[in-house]
């Protein structure tokens, strides 16, 4: 017999799929919106904005990446 408890995937695993779906998905859609309409591709209001928005993808991937964190 099959225990339905063990069916059943933890609370913080539905909240870690969500928060990539609403992060990881909308990047790749605008960037593939900009390629079709031939327009550029803004990820930020100005420079300050987009060199803030690097250093978070970079200390996000250093952290993930060695295991520090977990998805």
């Amino acid at each position: 017999m099959v225990d339905a408890g063990a069916l059943q995937p933890d609370p913080p695993d539905l909240a870690y799929g969500s928060d990539i779906a609403n992060i990881g998905l909308p990047i790749p859609a605008v960037a593939i919106a900009a390629i079709r309409h031939e327009g550029p591709l803004l990820l930020g209001r100005g420079p300050t904005h987009q060199v803030s928005l690097f250093i978070s993808i970079v200390v996000g991937t250093l952290t993930v990446i060695p295991g520090r964190a977990t998805l």
